[in-house]
């Protein structure tokens, strides 16, 4: 499995924008944003389409608000995304997410390789 990188993400829903930063590192999903979420999950790398297929689930910390417009909730919650985004991730093009909770647009920018 492939080392992908670190990644920045900046993320827009219907009602707010977020950033954070994600690592994708031989099969693994791991990342956080500015406002607490957590990311945890797998990818793997989709010899037919070429894309990097994820199954990720978000942790959403209480008193967050979602940026498509879920309000806080009194605990945690998790909500599952399953998609596929393009393997070339550092060209910086938003990515369109669709979410139990509605659309998101990313943006994924690679800050570093893994050292070889």
């Amino acid at each position: 499995m492939s080392k992908e990188g670190f990644y920045s993400i900046q993320f827009r829903g219907s009602s707010d924008y977020g950033f954070g930063v994600i690592i994708l590192d031989t099969n693994m999903v791991i990342g956080a944003d500015v406002g607490g979420v957590l990311y945890d999950g797998n990818y793997t790398l989709n010899d037919n389409t070429h894309e990097i297929d994820l199954n990720v689930t978000l942790t959403v910390p209480a008193g967050i608000a979602l940026v498509m417009g879920v309000p806080p909730r009194h605990e945690d919650y998790t909500i599952p995304i399953v998609t596929s985004i393009p393997r070339d991730l550092g060209q910086e093009k938003p990515v369109l997410l669709q979410t139990d909770f509605g659309p998101v647009n990313v943006i994924f920018k690679k800050i570093r390789d893994f050292p070889q």
